[in-house]
């Protein structure tokens, strides 16, 4: 049985996806109303961490090695995305976000929904 959750994440992203693919990529770098985050920086924290969820499932030793190095990081979270994620383009960004994005829904559609996976704080539920 496919998890609801992972259709509803594949989704959302899409419709997101939609929204952004012809904007003009200097927008990329306006600040949103979400914290005066740019677009791109919310770009970058959401495919950052669909990253680290797929991990969950795929190499939870490399999600607990990133998830140190993100939280030693000087810059804090997000500089360490921000360094992470350097040297890409608004338009690659945006291509790379959305194919991880799907590859995230696609690993976590036919996990196991109470299946315990690690997290930044207590273990979770996937």
């Amino acid at each position: 049985m496919r998890m609801q959750q992972a259709d509803d994440f594949k989704a959302e992203s899409e419709a997101l996806f939609e929204l952004l693919k012809d904007a003009d990529t200097a927008r990329f770098d306006e600040p949103t109303q979400f914290k005066s985050w740019t677009i791109k920086a919310v770009l970058q924290h959401l495919y950052f961490w669909n990253q680290m969820a797929s991990l969950q499932i795929k190499d939870e030793d490399l999600l607990v090695q990133r998830m140190a190095g993100v939280m030693a990081h000087s810059g804090g979270m997000r500089g360490f995305e921000a360094d992470h994620f350097r040297g890409l383009s608004a338009t690659a960004l945006l291509n790379e976000w959305i194919e991880n994005a799907i590859d995230t829904a696609n690993i976590f559609a036919d996990a196991d929904p109470k299946a315990r996976l690690k997290w930044a704080g207590p273990d979770m539920s996937a």
